[in-house]
């Protein structure tokens, strides 16, 4: 390791660690940190580095640190998200929007967990296409039956997180550790041009991302049929977000006419 790369680890270290709240931890951390990135397991892109996402520059609370497996894609990025027990037919519009995009030589950006983020990742591969699962943490991977989803889109894409290694319950409290999983949101609309929500639960994580979108400057779109109660809908109408039909198409005609398939790195 040479030049930015050491100087990059060494800030890193120094960001990522200060999560843990005992030195011992701290000092393990490091070590494993290390080891790791030695082994090209991972490779670490800090803010300061010119590889760091564009995109992530301009959101108001930007990682210092990115922790990435597998190659990051350099075209433009389109969100899809939606709840883990998605209706049926919007589970199939996640997996054919996101193939249709990946066709047209876009990355589909997702956050790994059951349901709309699965079909999303599952319908950019199966159509050769390039995905990014940005995630609470990198190791264990979770959920655990998409481990294997992982490992293929590591190799068309990459995983993505602020943190390599999930904290213990013991030494953070389940609270911190449930915090991560909203966090991560800021990450996945950051990195997003177009945000898509295609099913909306009221106690998911997917309320969350869109307003995190909203309040970041993006584009967003709700597909009409993944607003399940009139509570939900004054939600998204206060957000002036726009709701789309289940159509294919038409999400794909707008998403042109709003973007350009060019670089993520000006």
């Amino acid at each position: 390791m040479k030049g930015q790369d050491q100087y990059d680890l060494i800030l890193a270290l120094n960001y990522l660690t200060k999560l843990s709240k005992d030195r011992i931890i701290k000092f393990q951390r490091a070590l494993e940190y290390i080891r790791r990135v030695n082994l090209n397991e991972y490779s670490i892109i800090t803010f300061w580095n010119e590889k760091y996402p564009y995109s992530l520059r301009k959101i108001r609370d930007p990682p210092l640190a990115l922790i990435i497996k597998g190659i990051f894609p350099k075209v433009c990025c389109i969100g899809i998200v939606g709840s883990r027990r998605p209706r049926p037919e919007n589970y199939e519009l996640a997996y054919k929007l996101a193939g249709a995009l990946a066709e047209r030589g876009y990355c589909i950006v997702s956050g790994l967990a059951l349901g709309i983020d699965t079909a999303a990742h599952r319908g950019a591969l199966d159509f050769s296409g390039e995905t990014i699962a940005v995630l609470p943490w990198l190791e264990p991977i979770t959920p655990r039956s998409n481990r294997e989803l992982a490992c293929k889109i590591v190799k068309h894409g990459c995983l993505l997180s602020e943190i390599l290694v999930k904290p213990e319950v013991a030494d953070f409290g389940s609270k911190y550790i449930k915090s991560l999983f909203i966090r991560r949101n800021r990450i996945t609309s950051g990195l997003s041009t177009i945000l898509i929500a295609v099913d909306i639960a009221e106690d998911g994580g997917t309320l969350n991302t869109i307003e995190t979108a909203v309040k970041q400057g993006k584009d967003v779109l709700v597909v009409k049929s993944g607003i399940y109660s009139n509570k939900m809908l004054e939600k998204v109408l206060e957000l002036n977000i726009k709701i789309v039909e289940p159509s294919i198409e038409a999400i794909i005609k707008f998403i042109e006419r709003k973007t350009k398939l060019e670089k993520l790195f000006p």
